[in-house]
């Protein structure tokens, strides 16, 4: 028996300043950073993208979680629902249906509570006995503040809020990571284990997702621009799509990572994407970490493809998020007369990636 193909049918997500998928191909502006960090030693700047996300909506978690979720982990929240619902999938399809997310960086909104941890420690106007200093430190604290800065927060509160129950893994913090997560789900469902699943990101960007990557940067002047993000797709097996009203976006047809893993410690090789080929004329690409990283995959890229297209000039580096930010790319671009269209990803460490799409015929 042939594996069962693998179809795309649901996409929804959190970027910021891009509010619907029709809008991620006809940006034309760059994002308007909400915060920035100057590092006046090597004259780098920092800007960090926020999502405005609606608090009025009906899937925003409870004000009693929301104390202890990052930005990126209640957008994915949000959008997990959204995904579920628009999908019309029944709460009791839900409890089988497996979930695979990757993690960003997840300790810049932690810095809230440090901060508040060592206001009231060193308080002058308190009693300076121990006991009191550590009593004082408990009543500034939210309960269970420490879900901050867990990995697997989102892949938690997603589950929760979408009621998704079936098997579940959480993978690390780059872009390579959601490769990792998306190649299970697509596992999964080739193996008939199930139907249905979910892969998902949720990215926190800020101050530790620069210093988490600070080794790759080469301490150059230049400017760091990064996104908090979330996003969600819905992937499905042909036999599932008979059963339903859902139509289709895109089918999986190939994903490949390459085998050769750079040292940590030294410079990345330039001749990136060159062990790739396809037929595709047209890839969606992520643009790495920094503007360089950006201009070095466009330029590989340009050789080998008739149409490139990333949204790096615009939102910068979106983490975990990237790759399937260009799946969603892609399945806008095979509505408008592309066959197949190619994900390129390549994370810090130089592991990289490709998906090709191909329109649902």
């Amino acid at each position: 028996m042939s594996a069962p193909k693998i179809f795309i049918t649901g996409i929804n997500f959190r970027l910021p300043g891009i509010s619907s998928l029709i809008k991620l191909n006809s940006i034309e502006a760059p994002v308007t950073a909400k915060s920035t960090l100057y590092d006046l030693e090597y004259q780098n700047q920092l800007q960090t993208l926020h999502l405005d996300l609606d608090e009025q909506s009906k899937y925003f978690p409870s004000q009693k979680d929301v104390k202890v979720m990052r930005e990126d982990v209640i957008a994915a929240t949000i959008c997990a629902q959204e995904l579920l619902d628009s999908a019309k999938i029944e709460t009791k399809e839900r409890a089988n249906i497996p979930l695979y997310m990757s993690n960003g960086t997840c300790l810049d909104q932690y810095l809230n509570n440090i901060n508040n941890i060592s206001a009231a420690y060193f308080d002058n106007s308190i009693n300076s006995e121990l006991a009191t200093k550590h009593k004082r430190v408990e009543r500034v604290l939210p309960p269970l503040f420490v879900l901050n800065a867990l990995t697997n927060s989102a892949c938690s509160f997603v589950s929760q809020y979408s009621g998704i129950k079936g098997d579940s893994t959480v993978y690390g913090n780059t872009s390579h990571a959601t490769i990792d997560a998306l190649a299970e789900g697509i596992s999964n469902l080739k193996n008939m284990s199930s139907s249905i699943a979910v892969v998902g990101a949720a990215n926190g960007a800020g101050l530790f997702f620069a210093l988490t990557f600070n080794n790759f940067s080469h301490k150059s002047n230049h400017t760091w621009r990064m996104s908090n993000a979330a996003i969600m797709i819905l992937l499905e097996t042909e036999e599932s799509l008979r059963g339903s009203s859902r139509t289709p976006l895109a089918e999986i047809a190939l994903i490949k990572t390459g085998k050769n893993v750079p040292r940590l410690v030294t410079s990345q090789s330039k001749n990136i994407f060159e062990n790739y080929y396809s037929k595709s004329s047209m890839a969606c690409f992520s643009g790495g970490l920094r503007q360089v990283d950006f201009e070095t995959e466009k330029t590989a890229l340009q050789n080998k493809y008739k149409t490139i297209f990333s949204l790096y000039p615009h939102i910068g580096c979106a983490g975990t998020v990237s790759p399937i930010i260009n799946i969603a790319l892609s399945c806008n671009f095979l509505k408008h007369g592309h066959r197949s269209v190619d994900c390129l990803n390549r994370d810090p460490f130089g592991r990289e990636s490709l998906i090709t799409l191909q329109e649902v015929l």
